[in-house]
């Protein structure tokens, strides 16, 4: 019996893996890092101002996590959701929020609902990316730590 409980226990935690061996940060710029902080949880960090951009847990009680991402030289642009809703595949996406921040003057736009708006505001601005899943865009890129 205790043989069978201890394989039970290495097995689920084999499964359900260790916190923090996911854990990964991907170098923007200078200033800014792509945190992975666990695997359903994705962050902007300002290493200037020690914030985390992109998040609107203030309003909403809960943390964002990036969901689709890109950026070059001079723009970061990302689409977030509740963690809640970007764990789960299988719900209706209802709080999807769209960001931009320029790279250059480190000004982040107001929080976008409305995808029309975004693709507005992107041809607006003449910003040349496309929004790619966050694992797609990230995948190649030096992990920082």
């Amino acid at each position: 019996m205790e043989k069978i409980l201890g394989l039970l226990i290495i097995g689920v935690a084999l499964l359900s893996g260790c916190a923090g061996l996911g854990d990964y940060a991907v170098k923007v710029n200078d200033r800014y890092e792509i945190w992975q902080i666990y695997p359903t949880l994705h962050v902007i960090h300002d290493n200037e101002n020690e914030g985390i951009q992109l998040d609107n847990s203030g309003t909403n009680g809960k943390s964002d996590s990036i969901v689709k991402i890109n950026w070059n030289k001079k723009f970061l642009i990302a689409k977030t959701e509740s963690e809640e809703e970007a764990r789960a595949w299988f719900k209706k996406h209802e709080n999807q929020t769209y960001w931009i921040l320029d790279l250059e003057t480190n000004r982040l736009s107001p929080p976008i609902t409305s995808e029309t708006a975004f693709k507005n505001l992107l041809a607006e601005k003449n910003i040349p990316l496309e929004l790619m899943s966050y694992d797609k865009r990230v995948k190649n890129e030096e992990r920082i730590y």
